[in-house]
């Protein structure tokens, strides 16, 4: 048994604390990613940039065409019990930045059987950036793939750090699962011209584990919004609050162990057991 007792994903938000950020730059425009997903967008990145060698189109980063619709394909490879994740930080990032990167790796190394090292020279490692946004690929994909945190991504804690880092462990926007017309509805007037890429359906493994409007994963009710009206309605009550950035659910963590097959049980804060 996992204990999930100092998480409450369910709890109101702090003044402070981040709702959903979807997808925007520090000039607050949204982007057309699949949330933070990269997908069709141009002009994040200059060309000339260093950065853009392992982009296509501005701001795709490089991977296989069927990724978009795989979960389980692209898993971290586990040893002896432990899923490692070698990260390698840009030397632009100051410590208070490192620091609440590092709280978010906490949370999961303390719910799941993820670890996340730094690296020294693994071939696949993940390279933590502070790009135009914030944004990762999905999933293991081999060498060096790219996990962007622009210092707006870290200002209010570490909640997108950790929604960017269940997208590198192989985990998509929870809105955006098959079976989601039964919990939400999507009100496609409602969504700025060109951005409707944002709202397609995957068909992504979801472990099993039901809907879940608390999950780090899902969009807020006015995602894309072209004019401030709702886009996501939660189909369970107009009240249900959506789209969280302060912590992992308990079903994100039951995603994620399950995904990974973890036997590690944990008994409260720093308490392990194999």
């Amino acid at each position: 048994m996992y204990s999930l007792d100092s998480l409450d994903p369910t709890r109101p938000p702090e003044e402070n604390a981040p709702s959903v950020m979807n997808h925007i730059t520090p000039e607050g425009t949204q982007s057309t990613w699949d949330g933070d997903i990269p997908a069709i967008n141009q002009g994040l990145i200059p060309e000339e940039s260093p950065e853009s060698s392992f982009l296509v189109e501005g701001d795709i980063i490089k991977a296989r065409p069927f990724q978009m619709f795989s979960s389980v394909s692209f898993k971290w490879p586990k040893k002896d019990g432990i899923v490692e994740i070698p990260y390698l930080f840009s030397s632009k990032y100051d410590q208070p930045s490192r620091e609440v990167i590092l709280e978010a790796f906490a949370d999961f190394e303390h719910f799941t059987c993820v670890r996340f090292v730094p690296r020294t020279n693994q071939k696949d490692f993940v390279s933590i950036i502070p790009m135009s946004g914030c944004f990762s690929s999905v999933g293991h994909s081999g060498g060096m793939q790219v996990a962007s945190l622009a210092s707006f991504c870290l200002q209010k804690g570490k909640g997108i750090v950790l929604h960017e880092f269940m997208h590198v462990l192989g985990f998509w926007h929870e809105h955006s699962r098959a079976d989601r017309d039964r919990y939400i509805h999507i009100s496609w007037k409602e969504i700025r011209p060109g951005f409707e890429i944002n709202f397609i359906k995957s068909q992504n493994s979801n472990m099993l584990v039901p809907y879940d409007y608390t999950s780090v994963m899902h969009y807020g009710r006015y995602a894309f919004s072209k004019n401030g009206n709702t886009t996501i309605m939660p189909l369970a009550g107009p009240d249900i609050p959506i789209g969280q950035r302060w912590n992992l659910s308990t079903s994100d963590i039951v995603r994620v162990n399950r995904l990974y097959e973890c036997s590690q049980t944990v008994k409260g804060p720093g308490k392990k057991e194999e």
